[in-house]
């Protein structure tokens, strides 16, 4: 730049922001209301690579919004362009008004430090008042392979007034060459790219801007100055280092924690949650001899679920030792009286004696709730005295530690995240999704069930199915809703990347929750076989590859194994084989039903669609009759980008 051009260029800056700074009574002759007569900022580069901002902002106040002073928000949190988190250090060094050291506080406000010039007590008479903001701030600069840069929101576009006049000037470390600066800036709005500014270098190497007219509400100043590289110090690797942790020290503990949760399940995994080899599974035409129908299905599973209970109630029913009525869509069990003692198993018992306790019979209505829950809790601690050990291994307690790990990765990031930024709602936040997650898990996994269910159903009982996948799906969409709500504002409030560290930590723990199960060789040859039963009940005869031909299908074998295909998720199928021959037993003289059913379902859905129809709704039927009343379950720049920026207001 020849120095003649130099000189008219910094001349016609120096007229612009004389005129914009000096003439407040024009612009107030001019313009009513509560408005920022001149912004003027004053940037000084180090060459420490931090800066110092003098802000000289003149304000009319009508003691409406700018009542004891005005406040200006700086942003101290940004998104890099890999949507990383970055930290912004500032430092406040002096508040003055109209020339005096003025009160001031600062609070944070989300991504913002907002400093509050004036006095809570202290209010203001309508007038003109000139404030200086002077401030500390790091992590401000550029640093690329041919320059170094300043990009920096001058205004910010947030404020809540318009601005008559803004103006900058930039002063580098000494010894940069005047001719090798380059000026530029952008005015506007946020993204937009306006020219309305003038941009000059003065002969001590200062960047002088300008805007040529007023900015509205919106509106800002942004410059961008770049000069040779050599003349501030780009950050050490310590400083790196120390950037790094402050910046991503919540999704560096996360990950953390990931890695030592998930080698911690791999090595115990290895050590004993390795399954026997599964044998060949050939269908079988009988449960294995001993097991209830709640056994066989506590085993394959190895946990108990509602359906165990429902399993061994209708067991209890097909086995003549209590009658189910239905009426009006409620369940009444009613006890009878004799029996075979023999047939039962020592859950069945139980469960028998905590259901009625004496009286002959119990309405499966929450009122009951204390004997229904004991009867599960009864049969829950039966199954695991006969079966855990002996059949598998839950391996619980190599799983709780995991879980610990877990809990204490999510409370280090919410920790980290209180000291980096001293914000409560993220250690809130990951507190709460820690456990609303797994109740969405569990609601995801009851919706798959249940269009599988509604899958497999024929007839009425498809249609009742069906009904009950969509009443779980909308509770699923409405939990995990509001899990990416959630996970939306921890991802604006600490990281885009803390989302899948989370996501995995969270299905590290669901998906180990099984691995760690381990069936005993015993279990294995029991599961196998179990395997091989339900293959019977599930598939029809023309379908399956044995040569032997199964038992005679009559009424009393659909009856004898409904309980264990009600057990193993297989009920439809299983009713679907005996169609036919329970509609030619039901148009027999004296028809046809199971003794064990008092209602009108059998007669009005059919004999497949009853059995799907009928064990979905008693099997929640109980599980309702369980719970308490009340209780339930569940490149270029653009005006606004850079360093800087945020906006004000009056307080």
């Amino acid at each position: 730049m020849r120095l003649g051009l130099a000189v008219r260029g910094c001349l016609s800056v120096l007229l612009a922001f004389t005129a914009a700074a000096s003439g407040p009574a024009t612009a107030q002759a001019q313009r009513t209301g509560e408005r920022i007569l001149a912004y003027h900022s004053d940037i000084r580069v180090h060459a420490d690579g931090w800066i110092t901002v003098r802000e000289t902002i003149q304000v009319r106040s009508e003691a409406k919004e700018i009542r004891r002073g005005i406040y200006r928000d700086f942003p101290v949190r940004y998104a890099g362009r890999d949507r990383s988190r970055v930290i912004v250090p500032f430092q406040v060094v002096s508040v003055r008004r109209d020339g005096k050291r003025e009160g001031f506080h600062t609070e944070s406000h989300g991504k913002y430090q907002r400093v509050y010039m004036g006095r809570k007590g202290v209010f203001l008479r309508p007038g003109v008042y000139k404030y200086e903001l002077t401030y500390r701030a790091g992590r401000m600069l550029g640093y690329f392979k041919g320059h170094d840069e300043l990009y920096f929101n001058v205004t910010g576009n947030e404020w809540g007034f318009p601005i008559d006049a803004a103006a900058a000037r930039v002063t580098l470390p000494k010894g940069v060459p005047a001719g090798k600066i380059r000026p530029e800036a952008y005015t506007g709005k946020k993204g937009k790219k306006g020219r309305a500014y003038r941009a000059a270098v003065d002969s001590s190497g200062r960047a002088l801007f300008a805007a040529t007219g007023p900015l509205s509400k919106g509106e800002g100043l942004t410059i961008v100055v770049t000069w040779p590289k050599g003349h501030v110090a780009e950050p050490a690797l310590v400083q790196k280092i120390g950037y790094l942790l402050s910046d991503s020290g919540p999704v560096l503990a996360a990950l953390l924690g990931l890695v030592v949760v998930g080698l911690y399940y791999l090595v115990v995994w290895s050590r004993v949650g390795r399954d026997p080899p599964k044998g060949v599974i050939i269908p079988l035409f009988e449960p294995p001899t001993g097991l209830c129908p709640a056994s066989v299905r506590y085993i394959l599973r190895m946990g108990f679920d509602r359906a165990c209970f429902a399993a061994s109630v209708i067991g209890l029913a097909v086995k003549d030792r209590l009658t189910i009525q239905e009426d009006d869509g409620g369940y009444t069990l009613v006890k009878k009286d004799g029996g075979d003692e023999s047939s039962l198993t020592g859950g069945e018992k139980g469960a028998l004696q905590q259901l009625f306790a004496g009286e002959g019979e119990i309405e499966l209505d929450n009122a009951n709730h204390a004997r229904f829950r004991g009867a599960t809790n009864g049969l829950k601690k039966v199954l695991a005295g006969q079966h855990k050990g002996k059949h598998f291994h839950a391996n619980l307690k190599y799983f709780i530690p995991g879980v610990i790990l877990s809990v204490l990765t999510i409370a280090a990031v919410g920790l980290i995240s209180l000291v980096t930024e001293r914000n409560p709602v993220v250690l809130f936040l990951c507190v709460w999704l820690s456990g609303w997650s797994v109740g969405c898990f569990l609601l995801v996994r009851q919706a798959i069930l249940a269009w599988k269910k509604a899958g497999q159903a024929k007839g009425l009982g498809k249609v009742g199915k069906s009904g009950g996948a969509i009443g779980a799906t909308i509770g699923a969409v409405m939990f995990c809703g509001a899990e990416v709500v959630v996970l939306g504002i921890l991802a604006y409030m600490a990281s885009i990347w803390l989302l899948p560290v989370l996501v995995l930590l969270g299905l590290a723990n669901v998906r180990f929750q099984f691995l760690l199960k381990r069936p005993t060789v015993v279990g294995r040859r029991i599961m196998d076989a179990i395997e091989g039963f339900r293959m019977y009940l599930e598939v029809a005869e023309r379908d399956t590859l044995s040569a032997s031909r199964g038992p005679d299908k009559t009424p009393e074998l659909f009856e004898r194994y409904l309980p264990y295909a009600i057990a193993l998720d297989v009920e439809s199928q299983w009713a679907e084989k005996f169609a036919d021959v329970l509609e030619r037993a039901a148009a027999a003289p004296g028809g046809y039903q199971p003794a064990w059913y008092h209602g009108a379902a059998w007669g009005a859905l059919g004999a497949s669609s009853f059995a799907s129809s009928f064990s979905g709704s008693f099997a929640g039927a109980l599980s309702s009759a369980s719970m308490a009343p009340g209780s339930s379950g569940g490149g270029g720049g653009s005006s606004g980008g850079g360093g800087g920026g945020g906006g004000g207001g009056g307080w």
